[in-house]
């Protein structure tokens, strides 16, 4: 019961059945430590319970009872999703004990999630800092400070994160060992700040701690700071040279490093906002936290409105479709009326070069004077102008071609392709015939076709 006051000890050492304050039966602790512990409590009335509610236990005294009450009364007047309601107050002057019944939010702390995953994504930590600041925006228009933003006192629920456990104005209670600072460096508990304020050590303005001043609304800003600056981080501001707690950046006299040294792939608009709200000095930072709230609304905008290498895909896949489709359907254009071209002027084609060939003068005929002896041929056996073979590389497969050899005896019907002139066409010109030569890559990508003509050795330019 470390720093718990006299009251809330007594109180808390009676058996469950005993251990009640008002209507809330207190079952087991929620925080650890600090000066004023919340409990899980079961509101009770007569033999039925109401409800589970979370209690915050605070030691009366001096006119403590009277500031509770009035911060506890606006505390009432809050209504933000994203803030715990208040539900009642419980007062045992008897036991010098007040308990506060608040809205018990179940869920894992934002501090559980942070020691379990590390630090956040940076578009996780822009969320949870426009819900942080929306949340202390509502809690100061009430005129009320929270004292204690750190990751134990934000809850994430199904519905997203809330702010719970305020510091309320127990922190003003005296008693005798609250003369003395004592900082919690546990955060899962509450310190003390010159008897003054409550907070974490790390997550304590240093303006507060400089100069002993009450909490404000500065304060609970720069709480928010150092909290997002964990989660970007996963260190503490006046944590981050060396791991242990820096004396000069707790009170002020040295800043702490910025963000992008720690983590460079933090956005920078994002770092600079979380730089800005753990600056040492007050009049450097957000005014408020309604500031707060639209600088990261301005940077969630801004990083919508930048799509990543995915989305630009995605979102390119429709144009490309329709580009890659009509180039497809213009390349079947060009080959279908080269085809058509071809089985108009092939036949002719080839019934030109017969009659060409029998007025040729025949291997080892005299030659006229005069004119020089045409290079011996082969003969070889035509085929009809049906066996007259068009090939397009985007319909059929291209057969295999041998290199020119000379002519088998064999019908043509049987006989291996052993002698084909390849023609390149397209939807314009006829390409000029060549023996033996491959489809190329370049025919292939112009939607160019071939001609297999079998056993016909001659070239055939036409247009």
């Amino acid at each position: 019961m470390h720093d718990i006051h006299p009251s809330i000890a007594r109180l808390l050492a009676l058996p469950e059945a005993a251990r009640r304050i008002g209507p809330f039966v207190l079952v087991r602790q929620l925080g650890r430590g600090g000066f004023a512990p919340v409990w899980l409590a079961r509101e009770v009335y007569g033999t039925e319970t109401l409800r589970a509610v979370a209690v915050k236990l605070v030691a009366l005294g001096g006119d403590a009872s009277r500031r509770i009450v009035e911060e506890a009364r606006a505390l009432c007047r809050v209504e933000h999703r994203n803030v715990v309601r208040f539900h009642s107050l419980a007062v045992d002057e008897a036991a010098g004990v007040m308990g506060l019944g608040m809205e018990y939010v179940a869920g894992r702390s934002l501090a559980a999630r942070l020691e379990a995953a590390g630090a956040m994504r940076a578009e996780q930590v822009v969320e949870l800092g426009i819900t942080l600041a929306s949340a202390l925006a509502a809690v100061h228009r009430a005129g009320i400070v929270h004292r204690d933003v750190k990751p134990a006192n934000v809850v994430e629920t199904a519905e997203g994160y809330k702010l719970v456990d305020f510091g309320i104005a127990s922190a003003r209670t005296s008693f005798p060992e609250a003369a003395a600072w004592a900082p919690s460096r546990d955060p899962e508990s509450t310190g003390r700040v010159a008897a003054l304020q409550s907070g974490t050590l790390g997550y304590v303005d240093p303006v507060t701690i400089a100069t002993g001043g009450p909490a404000s609304p500065e304060s609970d800003l720069y709480a928010m700071g150092a909290t997002l600056f964990e989660c970007l981080t996963g260190r503490l501001p006046a944590g981050a040279y060396r791991g242990d707690l820096d004396e000069r950046i707790l009170d002020g006299r040295a800043s702490p490093p910025p963000v992008a040294t720690l983590a460079p792939d933090v956005p920078r608009a994002l770092a600079a906002s979380v730089d800005r709200m753990v600056r040492p000095d007050r009049t450097l930072r957000y005014g408020s936290a309604e500031e707060v709230a639209a600088a990261f609304e301005r940077i969630r905008e801004r990083t919508a409105a930048r799509p990543s290498v995915m989305q630009v895909v995605a979102a390119s896949a429709p144009i490309l479709a329709v580009v890659s489709g009509i180039g497809t359907y213009a390349a079947y254009d060009r080959a279908a009326r080269a085809e058509e071209a071809a089985s108009r002027w092939m036949p002719a084609l080839i019934q030109a070069e017969a009659r060409r060939e029998t007025t040729e003068p025949q291997m080892g005929a005299a030659a006229p004077a005069g004119i020089r002896p045409a290079a011996p041929r082969v003969e070889v056996e035509r085929p009809a102008p049906t066996a007259l073979t068009v090939c397009t590389p985007a319909r059929s497969p291209r057969p295999s071609v041998a290199p020119s050899a000379a002519a088998s005896s064999k019908p043509a019907s049987t006989a291996p392709v052993t002698d084909v002139s390849a023609c390149a066409l397209d939807a314009w010109s006829v390409g000029a015939c060549a023996p033996d030569s491959n489809v190329t890559s370049g025919e292939r990508a112009h939607g160019a076709f071939v001609v297999f003509v079998p056993q016909v050795s001659a070239r055939h330019p036409f247009y």
